[in-house]
């Protein structure tokens, strides 16, 4: 398995920009939602955009899973309403990360 990690909801962006500059996409991305400069929710809308600008279909575009130690439903319709695909507690379990993985296993879809 080959990651980034970023600090903050702005170089998250960044690094996602990075990759579709490059015409590369990421099989997960698990966004904090409680970060400094940016937060999760913010950076996910902004990724989305992102998304359009280069031309991601729809289909195609990243699994954002939002990643926070408070997980409510207050907490899950706001990462559903800022375009995240799903919402995990902390902390996760290697299962639950190993499940995510091969559901969104870019290489997998490609065959």
């Amino acid at each position: 398995m080959e990651y980034e990690s970023c600090l903050d909801g702005l170089e998250a962006i960044e690094k996602v920009e990075e990759y579709l500059s490059k015409r590369k996409m990421f099989d997960i991305v698990l966004m904090d939602l409680y970060m400094p400069n940016m937060n999760g929710y913010n950076a996910s809308k902004k990724i989305r955009e992102l998304e359009k600008k280069y031309g991601i279909k729809e289909s195609n575009r990243l699994y954002i899973c939002g990643y926070s130690s408070q997980v409510s439903l207050a907490v899950e319709k706001k990462c559903f309403d800022h375009e995240m695909d799903d919402i995990i507690a902390k902390p996760m379990s290697k299962d639950t990360l190993d499940r995510m993985l091969n559901e969104h296993d870019r290489r997998k879809m490609k065959g």
